[in-house]
């Protein structure tokens, strides 16, 4: 007795990671992302982490900062960076679209893993108070505020540049922009605290302070406008749309950056 195989017995045969594709393809297809609790949050930390295992099959090494040479472990070349969407010299200029792409990369196992262990702890505090369709465009517009800030600021003479960083500041800057809706006096500690955390960081290690300063700001405005919003279930169907649409953008911006860096390779 035969049965006919129905979507699901379909994808069963195939592998976790496809099926792990399918289902989150389903998912946004359906609109249901944006209902399942720190759904956006887990979704931002899948395309870090496929982004930087992008990195790692060019350079057939795992890319890590701290650590030189040759072998299993070392800084990433200039082409890994710049296929996997990341900004070097003026080449933004010619390329807008790794404004957000580079959001997405990052320079090595412990960039990563830094900024990854800052996203699941502010991303889920914030996704739970505001949702994740707020919470992707904040991610989304504090990222390409914070490089367009870098650009600007650094002019001719930009360095190779990427990360979540700039992101990750807005989310900061976020919780600020409500404190201050709030007139909430705990606003200015917070500000002076992080101004003290991004001096330190600034000291200790090489970091792109332009593009954290401008996600960081952008994010404190968009925490104001947020949390002053009227009609937000009204609103909400607008908001998951747009990110959504964010969420298309982002993949199409690595693959753009993939795709022009093969067709100089060609």
């Amino acid at each position: 007795m035969s049965s006919r195989a129905g979507p699901e017995n379909a994808s069963s045969g195939l592998p976790a990671s496809v099926r792990a594709c399918h289902e989150m393809v389903r998912i946004m297809l359906s609109g249901s992302l944006f209902d399942r609790p720190r759904a956006v949050t887990r979704l931002l930390l899948a395309l870090c982490i496929a982004d930087f295992v992008l990195m790692s099959v060019v350079d057939r090494r795992i890319p890590f900062v701290l650590f030189g040479g040759s072998g299993t472990f070392g800084p990433p070349t200039i082409r890994s960076l710049v296929l996997a969407g990341g900004i070097f010299s003026t080449l933004v200029d010619q390329e807008p679209y790794r404004l957000l792409s580079a959001v997405y990369v990052h320079l090595g196992l412990d960039h990563l893993a830094l900024n990854m262990a800052a996203l699941v702890s502010l991303g889920r505090s914030i996704e739970d108070r505001i949702g994740g369709a707020r919470l992707l465009l904040l991610f989304v517009v504090t990222g390409i505020l914070g490089f367009a800030v870098s650009r600007f600021y650094y002019g001719q003479v930009s360095p190779p540049t990427a990360g979540a960083s700039g992101a990750l500041f807005g989310f900061v800057g976020h919780d600020i922009g409500v404190l201050l809706s709030r007139r909430d006096p705990r606003a200015k500690e917070l500000i002076l605290q992080q101004l003290a955390y991004a001096v330190g960081f600034a000291l200790l290690f090489s970091v792109n302070n332009a593009a954290h300063a401008g996600g960081f700001l952008a994010g404190i405005v968009l925490g104001y406008l947020f949390e002053i919003e009227r009609h937000r279930l009204r609103h909400e169907p607008l908001f998951r749309s747009a990110a959504l649409l964010c969420i298309a953008l982002s993949i199409l911006s690595v693959v753009l950056s993939v795709r022009s860096v093969l067709s100089l390779s060609a």
